[in-house]
């Protein structure tokens, strides 16, 4: 065999190889994607809490940073979300506020923390922390929320809007 002929196989099977890996990524049908919560009153960023989106029994998460920037989705091939209609809602969106240890007559430490009187609604104690909700209730559930997304291959980014609960009732 001839030096020629070892190169033209060569060539031949490079081609091959990567042919088969453009068809396998053009194959991929699933998608990844981003985007941002903001309230709707002033536009600023929802800094906690993770946006998820449910599409029958199928659930994605992403969560929430300092920018109310969010990712779905993974690099590696074949993941990601499948197209179609989601729906959409935000999770664990709250303030964290650290408790104060309860405390005796003589100022001693004692075995609980002192949980303030006039809660704010939906407000839960969690060990030494009291969590309050930061967004109306409805955004907080799949079955509630107004939030919906229509996923394709070529829309990449989905910017959210949520309103601030109602402290006021």
């Amino acid at each position: 065999m001839s030096i020629l002929g070892i190169f033209e196989r060569r060539e031949i099977l490079l081609a091959t190889v990567l042919s088969l890996i453009l068809l396998a990524s053009g194959c991929n049908s699933n998608v990844q994607f981003g985007g941002r919560v903001s309230f709707s009153d002033d536009d600023s960023p929802l800094t906690t809490g993770t946006v998820v989106l449910e599409k029958d029994g199928y659930m994605a998460r992403g969560a929430l940073d300092e920018n109310g920037r969010y990712q779905l989705g993974a690099e590696a091939l074949g993941n990601g979300l499948e197209k179609g209609s989601y729906r959409v809602y935000v999770s664990g969106a709250t303030e964290t506020q650290r408790l104060e240890p309860t405390r005796d007559a003589d100022g001693n430490i004692g075995n609980g923390y002192e949980i303030p009187k006039n809660l704010p609604p939906g407000a839960k104690v969690l060990g030494d922390r009291l969590l309050t909700p930061i967004i109306a209730p409805e955004f907080c559930d799949a079955q509630t929320s107004p939030l919906s997304v229509e996923i394709d291959s070529r829309q990449k980014t989905f910017d959210f809007k949520v309103d601030r609960i109602n402290t006021n009732k």
